[in-house]
């Protein structure tokens, strides 16, 4: 019903009332007037000009409803007069039409309405509907991404106010555990709906009949673990709960208050989720307990993906906080900008885009054609791809501009090939790995076809074109396996091929020996075992070919003459481990060739040898292990060995020298390999016929004089670690042999000495301590007159043992271990080495200060330890001081999607924590000292050093300092120090800094 003021009622009266009398002043002519018979009267006096009148106001109403409020409206306004008024709504309504009359309200910026009123009442007429909000973000928690779930809505869409969304949740991967999902729930703003409580058992593929009614405000999902009861055992009881004392208003926090406490390095593992609206970001974050009374800051790595990202507590310190965690959160809002998709009808996104993005967030598309016979081109205006495979990805960061991105879908031109004579067969496919290529019949423009081409036999492909454009064929490369070609821009793309018809290889006679061949082989290459086998005419102009030859036992391969074209030249053999080849190459006309090989008759190979002492001789081509080759299977020129076994019973003598019968300058001497014994020696050129002679040598004998302060002494050759047996009879004059000695408890062996029986000096060696089973041992050579007297030095020895001392390790530059034994007035060299995270400050000797101990260096710049061996026992003990730990965050959430491999590593430590990044874009914590180096490889897939890689290192005060790495073959390095400021580091393609 509408109202009427008494303002407007009263001007209506006056209006009637003034028409009864005759009407305004202003409605009487000024002319000569007439009367009521239209008669002219005249007038007694000149009429006086009136005053006009007023505009009169007009009644002004407002229709009332629900979901709404009209204030401010007056009640009446003249005819041309602006009435403005506001429009209050109710919580999660928006007006739908605000009219006077039949004329629609204008909207003002200030959100006032406003209209021009008429010569007329009018009434105010407003009709609303209910809002529409948006699924402002999603997120599933560590837990529930294996499944990779999701859920019947995306980010973006809009539901009504009081609207009851009906949704599942999907498991895309597997099923769920309903175990798993007992123990989430899914938080959409401040309804929960618990997992838990549905009922659910064994695998569960969708989670039906979910709902929620849509507040009056944009919504903010999380499935993720309940909130836990902080006493309860999995969680740190040291924290009561976490408390959000202030953030800004684009922020909401959200955790599941669990924490998982490492006791190894005593620290409280958990994430505080935060979504964001109208474009904020986070600033700073400070914590504080119930009993600290200082805010800390805490170091900050945050990306945001569909308004989502975390606050790390990971390097929160479990000892400093006690009863709530506090939380202050600081925040600004930033610059959003416009992402436009042009043509964007002619793909699909896997994930819709959004309108706007906030400057810096990650932008990822990827999307396929909507036409499979199509391919999809586009164009980036404002960002650029950094995507590893642009062809259906596109992933950039959000610039400090619009972007826009145009779509196009090209027509596929078709792939013919022309029939050739000389070409067996032809296909395309989409890469040069022919077993994991796909054959294609049909490609987009500019795109790279790899052709595989079959010649026929005693053909040779030589280079590939399109359409006919011989100009610009393309020719295989020496490690190729197919023709690289490029589609046209326009149109379909034939494909023809230049083919050479190939020269043959005849063998000849071979002197009248042609019998003794047995195979003839042709390969393209050395590793015979590794390539196909070809035909005597399979070799086109130029090619390499590899001729393996086999012959007769008894027989062997010399050179080989060939002829081509009346001219002979001469090709040499070559023996390698996949058999005897001769390589030339074919003449570059594509003729013919001739090969004669020269076969030679071996000569025969007799070994003489005292059979006393000698139980058998083999003969081999390889010094490892015999062969047991007949007599006459080594060739000319070639290089053989003669094995020898000694007999078990031929004590007192060993093998001499050998040589060729009656050829005094082949003598050679015995050699070991493997615990073989052998002698080397070449067949003569001409492949006639050898006699080696071995002779034989009477050994020496080693006696060894006793002493008080030895309790046993062995001989040894050297072999199995020193610890075989041998005889004192076992060694020629010049062999070398050991001498090992075992001290009685209190002495040491510090010397041993040899005598030849003569009136020379006899020979003295420095012992080296404590070689298995606590001896020493000696090295030294028969003299000629096969005698050796050996005796020993003692001396009195007291024991050195190691402390066990914290994050330090002690050892002896000999290898011997705590417990070893020294000569009293000996230096004692020592070693001691910090475990990571430590340094050595000093050693000394324990309760034993008046021993000094010194640190001295050697000529490689390593430390060690140096005092002199008091007349008693001692202990060897040592302090170390602890480095500054600094907690350094790698991000590889920033990573640069060409990234492939990227290591950091400290420098010489091995026993340091280090990083390595191969896949999966996630940030990592690391722990390293103030001082380390650290060492920096940087890998892109492709293997390319093209673009400029810097490392951005954010400090504690939020500074940003930059090291660029530098390219080398295929990857990048750099190294720098450590530094206890250092709070995050990244990799970047390019730098981040204006000025450095």
């Amino acid at each position: 019903m509408k109202k009427t003021s008494k303002l407007a009622l009263i001007s209506l009266l006056a209006a009637i009332s003034l028409t009864a009398c005759g009407g305004s002043e202003s409605s009487k002519p000024s002319s000569t007037p007439t009367n009521n018979t239209g008669n002219s009267q005249t007038p007694s006096k000149p009429s006086t000009p009136s005053t006009p009148a007023p505009k009169p106001s007009y009644a002004i109403t407002a229709t009332e409803g629900e979901g709404y409020k009209v204030e401010g409206l007056p009640e009446t306004a003249k005819e041309g007069e602006t009435v403005t008024f506001t429009l209050t709504l109710d919580q999660g309504k928006e007006a739908d039409s605000v009219k006077a009359g039949d004329v629609d309200c204008t909207l003002n910026d200030d959100g006032s309405y406003s209209f021009t009123m008429p010569g007329e009442a009018v009434n105010i007429a407003v009709t609303v509907k209910n809002k529409k909000f948006k699924i402002n973000s999603i997120y599933f928690d560590s837990g529930m991404s294996y499944y990779n779930p999701t859920l019947s809505f995306n980010v973006g869409d809009e539901f009504e106010f009081g609207q009851k969304v009906d949704f599942t949740l999907s498991a895309a991967s597997s099923s769920f555990y309903a175990s798993t999902l007992g123990r989430e729930a899914i938080f959409i703003n401040d309804e929960v709906i618990d997992l838990g409580s549905l009922g659910l058992s064994g695998s569960v593929t969708t989670v039906d009949n979910l709902s929620f009614t849509m507040p009056a405000e944009d919504v903010d999902i999380y499935v993720m673990p309940k909130a836990v009861d902080m006493t309860s055992g999995d969680v740190d009881k040291k924290i009561n709960k976490i408390v959000i004392d202030e953030a800004p208003s684009g922020i909401k926090v959200f955790s599941s208050e669990k924490f998982l406490y490492d006791s190894t390095y005593n620290y409280v593992f958990n994430s505080l989720y935060v979504a964001r609206t109208d474009s904020y970001i986070v600033t700073k974050v400070s914590y504080k307990a119930d009993n600290v009374s200082e805010w800390t800051e805490l170091a900050l790595s945050m990306t945001w993906t569909d308004n989502i990202s975390f606050i790390s507590l990971s390097n929160l310190n479990r000892g400093t906080v006690t009863g709530d965690l506090h939380l202050k959160i600081e925040g600004k809002k930033v610059a959003s900008h416009k992402l436009t998709i042009v043509n964007g009808d002619v793909v699909t996104f896997t994930k819709q885009p959004a309108a706007t993005y906030v400057e810096g967030d990650p932008v990822s598309l990827s999307f396929t054609g909507v036409d499979a016979d199509k391919v999809i081109k586009y164009d980036i205006q404002g960002a650029e791809n950094t995507a590893s495979s642009t062809a259906t990805n596109i992933i950039f960061e959000m610039p400090g501009n619009d972007v826009t991105i145009t779509f196009s879908a090209t027509d596929k031109g078709k792939i013919t090939f022309e029939t050739i004579e000389g070409v067996e067969s032809a296909v395309a496919k989409d890469s040069a790995y022919s077993y994991y290529a796909n054959e294609i019949t049909s490609a987009y423009p500019g795109a790279i076809l790899y052709v595989f081409a079959t010649p026929k036999a005693g053909y040779t492909i030589t280079a590939a074109y399109i359409n006919g454009d011989k100009e610009h064929k393309v020719t295989m490369g020496n490690y190729d396996t197919c023709f690289k070609l490029t589609m046209p821009e326009s149109g379909d793309a034939l494909i023809g091929f230049e083919v050479e018809k190939n020269g043959s290889i005849n063998i000849e006679n071979t002197v009248g020996k042609d019998e003794t061949i047995t195979e003839v082989k042709y390969y393209s290459s050395s590793y015979a075992s590794s390539t196909s086998e070809k035909t005597y005419n399979g070799f086109g102009a130029n090619a390499d070919v590899y001729m393996f030859v086999k012959v007769k036992d008894g027989y062997s391969l010399g050179d080989a003459t060939i002829t081509n074209n009346g001219t002979k030249t001469t090709c040499k053999l070559t023996n390698s481990y996949n058999g005897s080849y001769y390589n030339f190459k074919m003449p570059s006309d594509g003729s013919d060739v001739s090969i004669n090989i020269n076969v030679i008759q071996n000569g025969t190979i007799t070994v003489q040898v005292d059979s006393t002492y000698v139980e058998s001789t083999s003969l081999s081509k390889s010094n490892y292990s015999s062969d047991n080759l007949a007599n006459n299977a080594i060739g000319a020129g070639e290089t053989f060995y003669v094995f020898v076994k000694m007999k078990e019973d031929a004590s007192g003598y060993s093998l001499g020298q050998a040589q060729i019968q009656g050829k005094d300058d082949t003598a050679v001497d015995v050699q070991e390999n493997y615990g073989n014994t052998y002698y080397q020696f070449t067949m003569p050129s001409d492949g006639s016929d050898v006699t080696i002679v071995i002779s034989m040598v009477k050994n020496g004998n080693i006696t060894i004089a006793e002493n008080a302060g030895v309790s046993e002494s062995k001989i040894s050759t050297g072999a199995s670690w020193l610890q075989d047996a041998s005889k004192a009879d076992d060694f020629a004059p010049g062999k070398k042999f050991y001498i090992l000695a075992k001290p009685v408890d209190g002495k040491l062996v510090t010397k041993a000495s040899m005598s030849d029986g003569t009136e020379f000096k006899a020979t003295e060696v420095e012992a080296t301590y404590n070689y298995g089973d606590g001896f020493s041992y000696f090295k030294f050579t028969m003299p000629k007159n096969g005698v050796a007297n050996i005796s020993f030095t003692t001396a009195d020895a007291k024991k050195v043992t190691f402390d066990t001392v914290d994050g330090l390790t002690f050892s002896f530059p000999s290898g011997a271990t705590s417990g070893t034994s020294f000569a009293v007035g000996e230096k004692v060299q020592v070693m001691a080495t910090a475990s990571y995270g430590y340094t050595v400050k000093s050693l000394a000797i324990k309760d034993h200060a008046d021993v000094q101990v010194d640190k001295k260096t050697d000529d490689n710049g390593n430390t060690y330890y140096e005092f002199i061996m008091p007349d008693y026992d001692v202990t060897l003990t040592g302090t170390v001081e602890a480095g500054q730990v600094v907690t350094l965050s790698v991000l590889g959430t920033k990573m640069p999607s060409k990234a492939y491999a990227v290591t950091i590593y400290v420098d010489g430590v091995s026993s340091a924590p280090s990083y390595s990044y191969s896949s999966g874009k996630t940030d990592v914590s690391m722990t390293w000292i103030v001082g380390d180096t650290l060492t920096f490889t940087y890998t892109t897939s492709d293997y390319r050093t093209d673009d400029d890689i810097y490392i951005v290192i954010t400090k504690t005060d939020g500074t940003v300092k930059e090291v660029q790495m530098s390219p080398s073959y295929y990857n990048y390095s750099a190294t720098a120090t450590l530094e206890a400021d250092w709070s995050s580091i990244y990799f970047s393609v390019g730098s981040t800094l204006t000025t450095k």
